[in-house]
């Protein structure tokens, strides 16, 4: 498919597969065929996408995170200046996570905020894992990297795990990270840790 502009994120699933543009729009990639599904309006940076049970969540450029069902209609939204651009959002049955420069929020399907955690300074990358939330963050507000994991639903944002991603690497703000039943993955610029879980 050829795009409008320069694709942010590609959220993919058993229904759909969707690509963002830096045009404000998402565009659902169809066989042959390339439509604009949503329009979050012109100039919308949007940071991340997620599909989870028929719902696709937004995350923009301007402190924004959305929800929306099937048929594009608009489900909630929270804008929120602090917010500042938003890199993370992911969900599961429980809730969505929105990770962005003001820290981690945790709302429920309703778009109700359960917590937030604002002393992981902004996440740039997140993964549910569980009842846990595992990000890497403190890139834009330290120029250094920090792995984080924060219980999700009842514990309310509770840390477990906070370890910096060493003083002697290329750190450029290029940060992911991922788990499995026995690691702890993270990325910092060119270098690649694993800690025991």
């Amino acid at each position: 498919w050829k795009l409008p502009g320069p694709v942010q994120c590609v959220a993919v699933d058993d229904a759909w597969t969707l690509a963002a543009c830096n045009d404000g729009k998402i565009y659902e990639l169809g066989t042959t065929t390339l439509k604009a599904r949503f329009d979050l309006g012109p100039g919308m940076r949007i940071g991340w996408l997620e599909t989870h049970r028929g719902k696709v969540l937004v995350a923009d450029g301007e402190g924004g995170v959305m929800a929306y069902d099937v048929e594009r209609n608009l489900l909630w939204e929270h804008r929120d200046q602090d917010a500042g651009e938003g890199w993370v959002v992911r969900a599961d049955d429980d809730g969505v996570v929105h990770g962005c420069r003001a820290g981690l929020r945790y709302y429920d399907w309703g778009g109700a905020l359960r917590f937030a955690v604002t002393d992981v300074d902004d996440v740039r990358f997140g993964v549910v894992d569980g009842a846990d939330l595992v990000v890497t963050s403190g890139w834009d507000r330290t120029g250094r990297t920090r792995l984080r994991v924060v219980t999700a639903g009842d514990g309310g944002g509770a840390p477990r795990v906070r370890l910096s991603l060493g003083l002697h690497v290329d750190a450029t703000g290029a940060e992911a990270c991922g788990v499995d039943a026995h690691r702890l993955f993270a990325s910092c610029g060119n270098t690649l840790f694993a800690f025991a879980r």
